[in-house]
């Protein structure tokens, strides 16, 4: 097996949809705490996903200002340690907050226009807005995830709907009442660029590699004809000789978010129903919540 190293610098993409101003600030926040504070190697890439209706880069009314703004700040900060912050922007045909930012196929174009922003031996870790993480995390990540061997695809702790009513804990505990892990989730996926460029050249045809944000709407057009590959977890099973690592992961939890499911064919409508069921919370505590309603309607 290949020499791995907890020295790693770890790059992690960041989507971030028009709506989801509040929850990168926080994101941020946690980011300075978790890696730019301990001066942990890590780079993290905040992907900028305008709608064709919002103010854009450039404008007074930029609907990302506060973002890019703590951005610098916390880089300016943290400069001397060599930890950084930065960002690109991708222009929308569609509007990111109605399934595009969800929709597994929405990291292809992600990755394939970042990508050309990093050299080819840099290792990727995909983050969402609403994750918590500790640094034992990125040291899975780090030795894990190697290059030509191995990506890793971690099972986070995803938080109940019912545990994110009324007040939360600062931190989400691991307990069966507030969530579980996830086995179907792979959006949290790490690869090393050389890898992931490989195994995207292989499906070209049925997913375009994207080289700008005007070519983004292609991978949504051409995925109805595509019956096998719907996230970058699929394309690395079914599409190259790498070993795909899925693990248990106690230090990655996924906070409970809304996903109103508009996706765009019949089998991702299908497939986020599920998810969404799953996510309500356990058996027992939906069972009591419609022995109540029953109870009280008598």
């Amino acid at each position: 097996m290949p020499y791995v190293t907890e020295n790693t610098r770890v790059n992690m993409i960041l989507p971030i949809a028009t709506n989801d101003g509040a929850q990168a600030l926080k994101f941020m926040e946690q980011y300075a705490t978790v890696c730019m504070e301990k001066h942990d190697k890590t780079f993290l890439m905040l992907v900028l996903l305008y709608d064709p209706t919002v103010p854009g880069k450039g404008t007074k009314d930029d609907i990302f200002l506060n973002v890019k703004q703590m951005a610098l700040s916390l880089s300016d900060q943290y400069k001397k340690y060599g930890n950084k912050i930065a960002w690109v922007s991708i222009k929308l045909s569609i509007n990111s907050n109605y399934g595009v930012k969800e929709h597994s196929l929405m990291d292809f174009a992600v990755v394939d226009l970042v990508i050309k922003k990093l050299s080819p031996d840099s290792l990727i870790m995909m983050c969402q807005t609403n994750m918590e993480f500790r640094q034992d995390y990125l040291n899975r990540v780090r030795m894990n995830t190697i290059l030509h061997w191995q990506v890793f695809s971690p099972l986070p702790f995803t938080e109940y709907y019912l545990n994110s009513m009324g007040p939360r804990n600062k931190e989400l505990d691991i307990n069966k009442n507030h969530g579980y892990y996830d086995t179907s989730f792979a959006k949290h996926i790490s690869f090393y660029a050389m890898d992931y460029s490989k195994a995207r050249n292989q499906v070209e045809l049925d997913i375009p590699i994207i080289h700008s944000d005007r070519d983004v709407s292609k991978v949504f057009l051409k995925s109805a004809q595509n019956k096998s590959i719907y996230s970058i977890h699929d394309m690395f099973v079914s599409c190259s000789d790498l070993h795909v690592l899925r693990a248990v992961e106690p230090s990655l939890k996924i906070r409970y978010m809304e996903d109103y499911c508009s996706t765009f064919t019949s089998r991702d409508l299908n497939k986020c129903l599920e998810i969404r069921g799953e996510n309500l919370g356990t058996r027992n505590q939906l069972a009591k919540i419609i022995f109540d309603s029953q109870i009280n309607s008598l």
